[in-house]
């Protein structure tokens, strides 16, 4: 019997082990035994969700199933799953870096952790741009700051790269350019703004004119109104705390390590947040030494640009411009002609002598006429725009190019005086030719010299220029016979004036209605008699109305 007893106990202790090592994987056993879970086994680690994605779904690291055995009988239950939205993992720190996986947590039942994170999220997690869940709670303001830090660096770069490369590349006619610009801008979208007024219609709202006293009905009251309604951060977080505390009663003595759980959740989206707003940043920053760069290489052109000439290349080139666009000529004579008035006129075009400018050199002084100095200045705007090329030293150019000049333009001065003189007489007798002139008589095509001849005074007004370049004093006949020129003027309008009078005498007196051509018909006339046949008027080449032996009326005879 003991030998048969013994056997029973082995075939009993080998049945024993083999069914134990048939059992399920994850199966628990007996209450108070410890729980097995195979050697193999592996657990997720939890991985941080982005802003914009929901939680992820909670499963069991086994098949789904929990088994309980209660004694001998073993029962099998599923556990309630909590809908939740997929969620998709955030990366807290960069990609290559391994992470042990973290140990599941047994201390909270997985039904109470689902439905506690699965209410949180549908709260928490909404679509947002920043922060994830809570959007990351505590930390919201600050960071906030630096995300508004990263868009001002992004507004930095991008206006130091359009606007202020532009105004740099558009110089000293910037502000102009921007004004009329931002004026042409405004206009149009004015004349928009006026036309969509035009074209929009009055809305109806009649058809929703209805007796509903929202006040009493509240159907959009406070009573209505969602309590997270417009709360973020921790405040949010309070709140959504609150309703789902309420609704999961069974999993109160859970309540506080769930919370410090999803806390701990929060805490990583915000440091992936972080860690995203610091790349932002990084990557920002970097955009505006970018900026301020390509600011520095325009700035660095543009003064390149603007400084091509050095301050004698720049007046060499301002001279050039005088001597061609200005019109002065190689000699500068073109800009020294009135100094041959302001010298020779003896009325000086004014009451008051002609002022002289003088140009200081190192050592020396020279002046030039007020007259020219005028000239110089009238053409300086012309060639300005060589200053452009010489910005440092544009205000240097002028005064340089006066001192450079001087020489010869006091030379061209000299040289247009001389000429003035030595062509007084010349001009003097254009003058007369031109000015002196009449054909006022139609029965004489050719005109004649009888104004100037008989009235040398008229010279003085209808002459006065190239009579003053002369020396002559216009201004009255007294002053001008100081003049030695102006009395070989009046001698030689004397003496053709007296050939001018024997030729109105002869045709006079040849006229048939008088001697005729041979002079038969005044044969027997005494010469008093043939005289007086031409009237003192129709002589008017033999009349002398100045000086002191004038000769009118019977003196003409």
């Amino acid at each position: 019997m003991k030998k048969i007893a013994i056997l029973s106990m082995l075939i009993a202790g080998i049945l024993g082990d083999a069914i134990g090592a048939a059992r399920p994987t994850g199966r628990a056993t007996a209450r108070g035994g410890a729980a097995s879970a195979p050697a193999t086994q592996t657990t997720a680690a939890r991985a941080a969700t982005n802003s914009r994605t929901a939680p992820r779904a909670t499963t069991s690291a086994s098949s789904g199933a929990k088994t309980v055995n209660r004694g001998r009988a073993a029962t099998t239950t599923k556990a309630p799953v909590v809908a939740a939205r997929a969620a998709t993992t955030q990366k807290v720190i960069g990609t290559g870096t391994k992470v042990a996986g973290a140990t599941k947590n047994v201390v909270v039942s997985e039904e109470c952790q689902q439905k506690y994170d699965g209410c949180m999220d549908s709260f928490c997690m909404l679509d947002n741009e920043t922060g994830g869940r809570c959007i990351c709670s505590d930390k919201n303001a600050e960071l906030d700051s630096i995300l508004a830090e990263i868009e001002k660096l992004d507004q930095q770069s991008y206006q130091m790269a359009t606007f202020g490369v532009e105004k740099i590349e558009m110089g000293d006619d910037a502000d102009a350019a921007i004004a009329k610009a931002n004026a042409a801008a405004q206009s149009v979208i004015d004349k928009d703004d006026e036309g969509k007024k035009k074209a929009r219609r009055t809305l109806d709202l009649s058809m929703w004119d209805t007796a509903v006293d929202f006040e009493e009905d509240d159907v959009f009251g406070a009573s209505a109104m969602s309590p997270i309604e417009g709360k973020e951060g921790d405040a949010l977080h309070r709140a959504a705390a609150e309703l789902c505390v309420a609704q999961i009663p069974e999993c109160s003595s859970e309540l506080q390590m769930l919370q410090m759980m999803y806390a701990q959740r929060i805490k990583s989206d915000c440091a992936a947040y972080e860690n995203s707003l610091k790349q932002q940043k990084n990557s920002s920053t970097q955009k505006l030494a970018a900026a301020e760069k390509a600011l520095r290489e325009a700035a660095l052109d543009q003064l390149r640009t603007a400084n091509k000439y050095d301050l004698g290349q720049c007046t060499v080139e301002f001279k050039k411009c005088m001597q061609t666009t200005g019109g002065c000529g190689d000699d500068f004579s073109g800009c020294a002609s009135m100094v041959a008035m302001d010298s020779t006129n003896t009325r000086q075009s004014t009451s008051k002598k002609s002022k002289s400018y003088q140009i200081k050199g190192a050592v020396t002084t020279i002046e030039i006429s007020s007259s020219t100095y005028d000239a110089l200045m009238a053409k300086k705007p012309l060639c300005e725009s060589v200053t452009k090329s010489c910005v440092n030293v544009a205000s240097q150019v002028w005064d340089t190019f006066l001192r450079e000049v001087a020489p010869q333009v006091k030379n061209a001065e000299l040289i247009a005086e001389d000429k003035a003189r030595q062509d007084c007489i010349g001009n003097i007798s254009d003058c007369f030719q031109k000015a002196c002139k009449d054909t006022i008589d139609p029965n004489d095509p050719d005109g004649s010299y009888d104004m100037c001849l008989s009235r040398p005074g008229t010279m003085l007004n209808v002459c006065k220029i190239p009579l003053n370049a002369c020396g002559i004093d216009a201004t009255s006949e007294t002053a001008a016979a100081k003049s030695d020129i102006w009395d070989f003027v009046v001698a030689r309008l004397a003496s053709m004036r007296v050939d001018s009078c024997t030729t109105e005498v002869k045709n006079c007196l040849q006229n048939e209605d008088r001697c005729g051509k041979d002079y038969t018909q005044c044969i027997g006339l005494d010469t008093d008699t043939i005289i007086r046949m031409c009237p003192y008027d129709k002589l008017t080449g033999c009349q002398k109305v100045y000086g002191e032996d004038d000769i009118r009326g019977d003196a003409v005879y």
